[in-house]
């Protein structure tokens, strides 16, 4: 539902989750605590992710930080996807440098967890570029790649494709970005799919700064097929507008208010 964009039906599904977990909490083992209280972290995370979704920074914050208290100390992994939205939302509310104070802080304790650490890098990128420090962006970016092509982290390897093409769009180093842009595209299957559709739409993009042409009403129209495919309403609205927003800037007006 989540990658659907369906982030409006999420709410009533967690709180039933949290409602099954009340019912058995008395006289649970030390087991069935562990699992219990790891159950309940996932839950505060995907409560932040909607709540950071739909604008609710703040939310999204405590629902981070609720999730980092259930935590048992030895599941990093689950760790690093709460202090991910826990950044964000601190940089949303204003707390840009608490939000990389943040990370840092779980990069020197996670260093030696390869997965941890990609997460953690990924996130300070969006950190990064968010704030505009495009710099930054690029050297974490680049720092990302590494490990997660050391750690055979296929995700993390397109996430860090995907910002380093952004850098380079943004520096107007057209043809950097468009080979990033293209590598997460010609492996759309093995990145996420929020990934593979912000490629397509920089790909259009940096087709379109070298000289309006058939390649960025291609790629735009690449973009549409993929996300009908995958059945997401809300990007397939943003899909079509991007299509529009291409032919506008190529002076197709009909064809952009079909």
């Amino acid at each position: 539902m989540q990658a659907h964009g369906q982030l409006n039906d999420l709410p009533p599904v967690l709180t039933a989750a949290e409602q099954l977990l009340a019912t058995g909490d008395i006289g649970a083992s030390e087991t069935e605590d562990r699992q219990s209280r790891i159950l309940r972290a996932l839950i505060a995370i995907q409560w932040s992710i909607v709540q950071f979704f739909t604008g609710q920074a703040q939310a999204s914050l405590e629902s981070a930080q609720s999730a980092l208290r259930w935590l048992p100390p030895d599941v990093a992994y689950i760790a690093s996807y709460s202090l991910f939205y826990l950044a964000l939302s601190q940089q949303a509310t204003g707390q840009e440098e608490e939000a990389l104070e943040t990370l840092n802080q779980a990069l020197r304790e996670h260093q030696a967890q390869l997965n941890s650490t990609a997460r953690l890098l990924l996130a300070q990128t969006y950190v990064y570029l968010t704030a505009g420090k495009l710099q930054q962006v690029e050297h974490t970016a680049r720092h990302l790649l590494r490990i997660a092509q050391q750690a055979d982290l296929a995700m993390s390897q397109y996430w860090a494709h995907l910002m380093l093409g952004l850098v380079y769009y943004e520096w107007n180093n057209l043809y950097a970005a468009a080979y990033h842009f293209s590598v997460v595209i010609a492996n759309r299957h093995r990145a996420h799919l929020w990934a593979v559709q912000e490629a397509m739409y920089g790909l259009a993009l940096a087709y379109q700064a070298q000289g309006p042409g058939l390649q960025a009403r291609e790629t735009a129209r690449a973009l549409l097929e993929w996300v009908q495919g995958e059945h997401n309403m809300r990007d397939l609205m943003t899909a079509y507008a991007f299509c529009g927003q291409v032919a506008l800037l190529q002076d197709k007006v009909e064809e952009a208010s079909q």
